[in-house]
């Protein structure tokens, strides 16, 4: 199934341009050899219960093909056009009961070439004992962004969708790391984030959003993001001085007319190459970062 949405594009209803200043601070925080892994401890509203759940974001620069929008397996072939972005990849886990939930998001977004600060990619998928959902996002240059998703739900599987250039709620969070005084602020459109959608079983669709920021004490500041239909509110806190870590966030939405709430406060986090240390003693560095009760 292809569906298309066709809008009228005003200045207040396209994502303004952004250009990443980067100095010797962001080069040393990002350009490292390193990730930035922090852990949070969740409450997860789910079937009308809260339950416990740990959330981790991995933040990390890498080598994007902005014609292909993968990571190249050998950079500097003359075909692509190498840029850098930062990657997020975002993890849910939680237990509903006697299954468990698995949900990940990545975000690609440049920090060099065009559209930076914006997501030219954004992946998510979900895994439970019913069945899993995948779904992506591609940004096609001036033409907005396609969309296709697969699912086991008959609602959300097997779709694709054409949306103008608008704000994704999944970029917002690798804007705020690189510069939160460029998110978008004041009244402008906006498509949920996927995670949000899946726990909905909804499909993507363009809605209003009302975002502010300000300060909650001397080190922290809050980016607050208000969304209509349905009545939904996130807020983000993060440390004011660069590099922006986020130190928790809390979700309030309605499903099937019920409200449900998710708070996240951190709980670790480290600097490492992980992809170095796969080695069966290195466990002990996951045990680490994992709250009780979420080590497998």
């Amino acid at each position: 199934m292809i569906v298309g949405f066709q809008s009228c594009r005003s200045a207040a209803d396209e994502a303004h341009q952004i250009v990443i200043e980067t100095d010797d601070a962001f080069a040393d925080k990002w350009y490292a050899g390193t990730a930035e892994i922090t852990t949070y401890k969740m409450t997860q509203g789910h079937y009308g219960d809260q339950y416990p759940a740990v959330v981790t974001l991995i933040f990390v620069t890498e080598d994007f093909d902005a014609n292909k929008h993968v990571k190249p397996d050998h950079p500097g072939e003359e075909s692509q056009e190498l840029i850098t972005v930062l990657k997020l990849n975002k993890e849910k886990r939680f237990l509903t009961g006697i299954y468990p939930y698995t949900m990940i998001t990545s975000v690609f977004s440049p920090i060099t070439g065009d559209f930076q600060g914006r997501a030219l990619k954004v992946t998510s998928s979900s895994l439970e004992w019913c069945g899993q959902t995948f779904t992506q996002w591609n940004r096609e240059s001036d033409r907005g962004w396609l969309n296709r998703s697969f699912s086991y739900f008959e609602r959300q599987g097997d779709q694709t969708f054409n949306f103008p250039d608008i704000w994704l709620e999944d970029e917002l969070w690798t804007l705020l790391r690189m510069d939160p005084e460029q998110l978008p602020q004041d009244s402008f459109k906006i498509i949920a984030g996927n995670m949000n959608l899946r726990e909905r079983v909804a499909n993507p669709t363009v809605k209003t959003a009302t975002a502010s920021h300000r300060v909650v004490n001397d080190s922290i500041s809050r980016y607050e993001l208000r969304i209509s239909e349905p009545n939904r509110r996130l807020r983000i806190d993060y440390r004011s001085d660069f590099p922006h870590q986020i130190t928790g966030w809390e979700e309030e939405f309605f499903r099937h007319n019920e409200k449900v709430v998710h708070r996240a406060e951190k709980y670790r986090s480290i600097h490492i190459a992980y992809w170095e240390h796969n080695a069966l003693l290195d466990s002990v560095l996951f045990k680490e970062l994992m709250p009780h009760g979420f080590v497998n």
